[in-house]
């Protein structure tokens, strides 16, 4: 009983909130128009940092 109160109290507290994703924002203008999924996913905008990048470096990407 100790350990899975342990491990409840692990997932909770430090694995959930590190991977919870930021929702919100407003999509950058212009990206795209809109592209659809399937009937329940919509991808509204996407914004790549650095813009350009060389081999091996990191680069981030935000979906909306």
């Amino acid at each position: 009983m100790f350990s899975a109160t342990v491990n409840l109290a692990v997932l909770t507290t430090v694995i959930l909130p590190t991977y919870t994703p930021a929702w919100g924002g407003t999509p950058p203008s212009g990206s795209l128009s809109f592209l659809r999924f399937g009937e329940n996913i919509e991808l509204l905008g996407v914004r790549v940092s650095p813009p350009t990048v060389r081999p091996g470096e990191a680069v981030e990407v935000e979906l909306w």
